[in-house]
């Protein structure tokens, strides 16, 4: 039987009371960026496997500073959910067995994409 392929989303909020090194240099720098974007009027950069965004920003504040990152997976196989946990596999063509990877459901982790392993079965198959 085929299973539904989906691709996750994982979104991540970085603002001054971000703890971690990573997290407070992202916000430094993209507050210094916002400072000069705010001229241009962009604050949104796409890119193949994440979006940027700003929340909330004031040129004069950084302690206002907040921005949001999304992060997106490659195409999965959804294997279903087991224990509060995404079962997925990096494997996408029909197969007896799939080796699985387990994300746990949580709010910043979406499906942002899915497509039905049945419903494209079913179109391939010839009509009578």
């Amino acid at each position: 039987m085929p299973y539904p392929k989906i691709r996750l989303a994982y979104r991540v909020i970085i603002d001054n009371s971000s703890t971690s090194a990573w997290e407070r240099y992202i916000s430094e720098d993209t507050y210094r960026e916002c400072r000069l974007q705010n001229v241009l009027g962009s604050t949104f950069l796409p890119s193949v496997n994440y979006k940027f965004n700003i929340i909330n920003s004031d040129i004069t504040d950084s302690s206002k500073h907040k921005i949001g990152i999304t992060l997106y997976s490659p195409l999965l196989t959804y294997l279903g959910i087991i224990n509060n946990c995404y079962l997925v596999s990096l494997e996408t063509q029909v197969k007896e067995g799939y080796e699985a990877l387990m994300f746990a459901v949580q709010p910043q982790l979406s499906i942002c994409y899915y497509e039905d392993g049945q419903i494209n079965d079913l179109e391939k198959q010839p009509i009578l």
